[in-house]
């Protein structure tokens, strides 16, 4: 098995879209041009079609971004709209070309997976990031289906798409904040898309409206934890709040709480991140794995954290930091006890702060950086042999970073 790294092919021809047609009570989106069905669409009495066919007079598209699907050879997938309405929401159109020599299943390439199995014929994983607030935008959910975005099933499109042909399906989501120019499509098919132009025009096309009817924003916050190479802290960053996880096995001997001579660079390390923010309160939490039982491991978090906060208080060179230091003993664990490793990155002391400003970048350099040396590695899953390259990784908005990558088994 081969990941794919994104690549370009020709478009292929639109399926005109019906769904928004179908929704009965909805309200329809402000639109530049109402879509037309597709002619011989099966009426509600007609079998259900398998492949789907393309409309016989579709406008050209242009196309705002392109990927290719990493689930299913042959299947490009592109954002051909993503238009801001009213200022607060977004529709997203996502076109699915097959570049193949054979019919292609597609549903399930745009569902999110965390729903129920019946749901992931909707197009519910189609969302994009909102940088600035750390969250991941997915589509609407109303009261009476998962989400306000095409179904392979009301929308009569098929379960297959055949060579050569395309299928074009839509999303309606919050959209980010701030009234950014672009954003990052997200697709659980393929690798985001950065930098997708975010048109304040009217949408082509109808689409349900979320003010017509209750709706519920749906949403995934990104926390973004980062181990250090020495395993000696654990930081994750919410977009508002930094909190950097000191591993108890370096900061403690076992069962004590008492700060090893290690612990001291350690604390100095966070002491400075502290010191960059100007946040008032700093909390700092003990916790432990699941062995052992809570008359051990309550009394001994707390412990922890006192030694942590006194240690820091010294450390610091602001002054108004007010901290807050509690034990939570097993109860609120980062990863699963089942294993070692899990059971050895619930053994921590938390150190939680408001993140700090951004720092101002340096002036570019006037000469060219070096080629980066290619990266790969080896290794093993289950006796398998498998190899990875990383084929990218650039920045995005407010401090986040895209990397991607192919593993070969």
């Amino acid at each position: 098995m081969r990941v794919q790294a994104p690549g370009l092919a020709r478009p292929g021809r639109i399926l005109a879209m019906t769904a928004a047609l179908t929704l009965a009570g909805c309200g329809l989106l402000p639109a530049q041009k109402a879509a037309a069905p597709p002619t011989g669409t099966p009426s509600a009495q007609a079998p259900e079609s398998t492949e789907a066919t393309p409309s016989e007079a579709t406008p050209s598209v242009s196309v705002l971004a392109e990927t290719r699907s990493t689930m299913t050879e042959h299947l490009k997938i592109e954002v051909v709209g993503l238009n801001r309405v009213k200022g607060k929401h977004l529709v997203a159109q996502i076109r699915l070309s097959n570049t193949g020599t054979k019919d292609l299943p597609w549903t399930g390439e745009l569902g999110d997976h965390t729903r129920e199995l019946g749901e992931i014929r909707w197009a519910s994983g189609i969302g994009v990031l909102d940088a600035a607030a750390r969250v991941w935008l997915l589509p609407y959910r109303p009261a009476g289906g998962p989400c306000l975005c095409s179904d392979q099933k009301r929308d009569k499109l098929g379960y297959f798409v055949k060579p050569g042909e395309s299928i074009t399906v839509y999303a309606v989501l919050p959209a980010p904040s701030g009234n950014p120019a672009t954003a990052t499509v997200v697709t659980p098919a393929a690798p985001p898309m950065p930098d997708v132009p975010i048109s304040d025009e009217p949408p082509t096309g109808d689409f349900p409206d979320p003010d017509a009817e209750p709706v519920t924003p749906v949403t995934r916050r990104l926390v973004l934890p980062s181990e250090s190479l020495d395993k000696t802290e654990e930081t994750a960053d919410n977009g508002t709040e930094v909190s950097v996880s000191l591993s108890s096995d370096v900061l403690f001997a076992v069962d004590k709480a008492t700060l090893t001579p290690r612990a001291r660079a350690v604390l100095a390390r966070t002491a400075k991140r502290v010191d960059a923010s100007d946040g008032p309160v700093v909390k700092v939490e003990g916790h432990a794995d699941s062995s052992g039982n809570d008359a051990i491991n309550d009394p001994l978090s707390q412990r922890r954290a006192m030694a942590v906060r006194d240690a820091l208080a010294k450390l610091l060179t602001r002054t108004g930091v007010r901290f807050q230091a509690r034990g939570y003993g097993s109860r609120r664990p980062l990863y699963s006890n089942d294993t070692d490793e899990g059971r050895r990155r619930n053994r921590r002391v938390t150190v939680t702060f408001t993140k700090p400003a951004p720092v101002q970048a340096a002036p570019a350099a006037t000469t060219p950086a070096p080629e980066p040396a290619e990266l790969t590695a080896t290794g093993e899953v289950k006796g398998q042999p498998i190899a990875l390259k990383v084929t990218g990784l650039r920045r995005l908005a407010d401090g986040l970073g895209l990397l991607t990558y192919t593993i070969t088994n």
